[in-house]
């Protein structure tokens, strides 16, 4: 199933490399190692998660509206960990947005945890942290 969720993961970004429109976006989770450098094209958002002593990983999703929210969500695989991770990011991406992550090692019990974002680069950049998104699931 990872190989199979990674290799439509690998398709949809060679896709979104290959398209004209693709807009491509780096962003800080505030207080963790993480970084996620999201490329979107209409409605497709792929991401390339990293960060300095965080876990790789990559995601691949849809934009679009809950309730007239305007979201990102992933599915993410993280390199090494057996359990899948569903990332919500809202829209637009500026600093101080929100990000919630959701996992589950059996598709039917789950931890999330949740926090701001900051786009990179940005004046309003807020600081980073040592310990993964990942690191306090509720």
């Amino acid at each position: 199933m990872r190989r199979k969720c990674l290799t439509w993961a690998a398709l949809a970004f060679a896709t979104q490399v290959a398209g004209a429109s693709a807009e491509t976006t780096t962003l800080t989770f505030d207080g963790a190692c993480n970084t996620v450098t999201i490329t979107t094209s209409g409605t497709s958002v792929d991401a390339v998660l990293g960060g300095t002593g965080c876990e790789a990983g990559l995601g691949t999703g849809l934009n679009g509206k809950i309730h007239g929210d305007s979201l990102s969500g992933l599915g993410i695989l993280f390199n090494g960990d057996p359990a899948s991770y569903y990332l919500v990011l809202t829209r637009p991406y500026v600093t101080g947005g929100n990000w919630w992550l959701y996992k589950t090692t059996n598709g039917i019990n789950g931890s999330w945890s949740s926090g701001l974002y900051s786009v990179g680069g940005t004046a309003e950049h807020h600081p980073q942290g040592s310990q993964s998104i990942t690191a306090h699931m509720h």
